[in-house]
């Protein structure tokens, strides 16, 4: 997803947090987390610059933040 601005995909992602309990550094883009959901297993949610990415409910073996570090290697 792509937000107006870095400021604005920095407050989307405070309102992630916020949503989330317990979320951990995930180390990905300018910002990023992590955490386990009972019903959608390992998420990871990052933002780079104005964009905003992420992976939930991954098949057993992924990891999401190794998932998300790809992802945002590919974006500008």
């Amino acid at each position: 997803m792509k937000e107006l601005s870095a400021e604005s995909a920095a407050g989307v992602m405070e309102k992630l947090r916020a949503r989330f309990a317990q979320t951990r550094p995930a180390g990905v883009g300018d910002e990023g987390f992590q955490f386990e959901d009972k019903y959608l297993g390992r998420l990871c949610f990052f933002r780079k610059g104005s964009y905003i990415g992420g992976y939930a409910n991954v098949m057993e073996g992924k990891d999401p933040v190794e998932l998300s570090k790809t992802f945002a290697g590919k974006l500008p």
